[in-house]
């Protein structure tokens, strides 16, 4: 399959033996912006993405995790540098205790974790559309899951395409038919057949959606372990 998840729930602080292994692998760059951070909470979590990113994208490229170079594009979307040539994209997310990454050998992925709070009304008027708006209120039970349904699904695309909110956000619309298929629509115009949306319940009060080109999406994310040991996943599918 061209495209896989990866989902890592934070449990507790790093053995020093892991916290030296992580600090080998990361960028100057990297270690500089971590120090940046006020709280250790943060610092530790920025860690912890950068450190998973590389692993796993180091996975598909076939390079030790310590010589990829990554660029960030417009709207701040990471893109590999270095080695050159690869067809990847990927995408990472997190909220909560959650980090999710998600990776593509068949076109631009996008990746969104939240976890679930009281529904902000303000944001939902801002950004969402009347149809939007509508299906929420529909469901008068699932509230809550549906307005982060559509927000995951909304963030999802709105990365993998690398264009950020100056998309038209608020014109745009989720659909979903019986047979389970989603799609996102802008004005009169759904996004081209080739995208495929799917959105996954992450442990009890988190949301998670994915979008890609694809022919394909997976049925479920790769767990990866406290001791941030990633299963072997990277031999190319048949």
């Amino acid at each position: 399959m061209s495209v896989k998840i990866f989902v890592y729930k934070k449990t507790g602080k790093l053995t020093p033996k892991k916290a030296v292994e992580i600090a080998a692998i990361m960028s100057i760059d990297e270690l500089k912006k971590a120090k940046n951070y006020k709280k250790k909470s943060d610092k530790f979590f920025f860690i912890l993405r950068r450190y998973l990113l590389r692993k796993i994208v180091s996975g598909f490229v076939g390079i030790a995790p310590e010589k990829l170079i990554f660029s960030v594009g417009k709207c701040g979307k990471p893109k590999l540098k270095y080695p050159v040539g690869k067809k990847i994209d990927f995408n990472i997310s997190h909220s909560g205790n959650l980090i999710a990454i998600a990776v593509s050998e068949s076109g631009k992925v996008g990746i969104d974790v939240e976890k679930m709070r009281k529904i902000d009304t303000r944001v939902a008027r801002s950004y969402f559309s009347k149809q939007d708006l509508s299906y929420i209120a529909s469901d008068k039970k699932n509230q809550k899951e549906n307005f982060y349904k559509i927000w995951t699904l909304k963030e999802s695309y709105i990365k993998a395409v690398g264009k950020g909110f100056s998309l038209p956000v608020k014109d745009s619309y989720s659909t979903f038919d019986k047979g389970g298929s989603i799609n996102i629509g802008f004005g009169k115009k759904p996004t081209k057949n080739n995208w495929r949306f799917k959105t996954f319940d992450m442990r009890p009060g988190y949301k998670l959606a994915v979008c890609a080109q694809a022919d394909k999406l997976p049925d479920s994310a790769i767990m990866i372990n406290e001791n941030l040991r990633i299963p072997n996943v990277f031999q190319k599918d048949e």
